[in-house]
């Protein structure tokens, strides 16, 4: 038995996999375990995960590890946003070597044909695909089409990424009608490497080939225009012709041409397909005709189609810009006219009634602005709201002092009483009083 002390964790061989026990007696041991056709299953708190290659199986080791992981400090009342990734990472490459060994010596003690179509995989496809399709041919046994995985790069992109392959007739699936076609066979049998195996598999499924894809570049020209063409938004005169009237160079060309008008850190090397696509993604960009034009030609059209359309947003911005500012200098002119106001307001008089006022020693008209405020100061209530309402003969407030009580009452200029409330905006008997004297009263202001 192989045993290793890694770190916090102690990476140990079993008969079917490994083990990796953590020094932490209380935390869980997560157990790795492969079977005859190459899966490795990694058991959790919640199941099962599925790995069925190295990097894969290391990661989903490494998060299981973390899923009862908790801060040994119980004072710390949270987990910092960096920690997980950082642990995570650093546990990696702690468990790496250990893992990595025994996951050699497990995968070489496989059928041959299972380490074969594995391996075979994996270069074609390192990040993802359906593996199980793999898996149920090696079940199945069948030599015709695993010939065609090991002969073909374009067979292993399509039962990785199909949705459903009709009696494992793998080439009819990149057809959108279901049948193959001349180009499209002598684009499969020759298939360029390079580019994303899903992106191929999509872009040439979703459209008819006007001519073999037999290299990288005419590749990813082809993968970058098919979105765009499935676009409803997109041009209407766009058209893989214009791939098809350009050779492999030009399409070189073109993308330096755009690259030395809109440069990246990867611009003047063809091993980055990024910037490829990049460049190619602004050379389709292009809105108006196509017709009988070279992507070369594009290119230029394109780059002063950019042009404008940067000069427009920079009008644009400009434009906004200057109307932020102007919107700016309104508010501040309005909020100083408001502070004028106020300011006037404040030492105003309210509104006099078109009538004399009520003969009543209990009730009294708040005659200025200030004392408007002052009234709601006194009794805890909002009257100072309406302060300019009075100044402006939007209303008449009174103060009333009845047997020990205080009330503030609003009359409205039609002789309505509003309301009429005493401290804290209740009614008392000041309030009722000041009521039935001043509804009196306003009945004279619409004689």
């Amino acid at each position: 038995m192989l045993r290793e002390q890694q770190h916090n964790y102690e990476v140990q061989e079993t008969q079917c996999g490994f083990d990796i026990i953590p020094k932490d007696t209380e935390r869980k041991i997560i157990s790795a375990t492969i079977n005859e056709n190459g899966i490795w299953k990694i058991n959790n708190s919640y199941g099962e995960y599925l790995a069925y290659d190295f990097h894969r199986l290391l990661d989903r080791c490494v998060n299981v590890l973390y899923d009862d992981w908790k801060s040994p400090k119980e004072e710390q009342r949270y987990t910092p946003r960096w920690l997980y990734p950082w642990m995570m990472k650093t546990t990696g490459k702690v468990i790496n070597h250990a893992v990595h060994n025994i996951w050699r010596k497990k995968v070489d003690g496989l059928p041959e044909i299972v380490g074969i179509l594995q391996k075979r995989c994996f270069s074609i496809s390192p990040n993802g695909g359906n593996y199980e399709a793999i898996i149920e041919i090696i079940k199945e046994n069948n030599k015709y089409i695993i010939d065609d995985l090991l002969k073909y790069r374009a067979s292993v992109i399509a039962f990785l990424y199909a949705d459903n392959i009709v009696d494992n007739n793998w080439m009819n699936s990149y057809s959108p009608s279901g049948s193959t076609y001349r180009t499209l066979n002598k684009t499969l049998m020759h298939l360029p490497g390079g580019v994303a195996p899903g992106k191929i598999y999509h872009s040439i499924s979703d459209a008819i080939l006007e001519e073999p894809i037999t290299s990288k570049i005419r590749m990813l020209a082809f993968c970058s225009l098919q979105p765009r063409m499935n676009q409803f938004w997109g041009n209407e005169h766009a058209s893989y012709s214009t791939i098809k009237k350009s050779t492999d160079e030009d399409i070189r060309n073109a993308v330096k041409y755009m690259w030395r008008y809109f440069p990246d850190k990867g611009s003047g090397d063809f091993r980055r397909n990024k910037s490829i696509e990049s460049a190619l993604g602004r050379i389709f960009d292009y809105t108006g005709s196509w017709n009988n034009i070279d992507i070369l030609g594009l290119a230029k059209r394109s780059v002063e189609y950019h042009r404008n359309e940067e000069l427009r947003r920079r009008l644009q911005e400009q434009e906004w810009e200057q109307r932020r500012i102007e919107m700016e200098q309104r508010r501040e002119e309005e909020r100083q006219a408001y502070e004028e106001k106020m300011k006037k307001m404040k030492l105003s008089n309210t509104s006099l009634p078109k009538i004399p006022l009520p003969d009543d020693k209990h009730i009294r008209l708040l005659k200025t602005y200030q004392e408007v405020v002052d009234e709601g100061n006194l009794m805890h209530h909002c009257i100072a709201n309406y302060a300019v309402k009075a100044v402006e003969g939007g209303c008449y407030l009174f103060h009333t002092d009845y047997k020990g009580e205080m009330a503030s009452t609003e009359v409205l200029p039609n002789g309505v009483v509003a309301q009429s409330y005493g401290e804290h905006d209740k009614v008392n008997g000041a309030s009722e009083y000041a009521t039935n004297v001043l509804r009196s009263w306003g009945r004279r202001l619409v004689q």
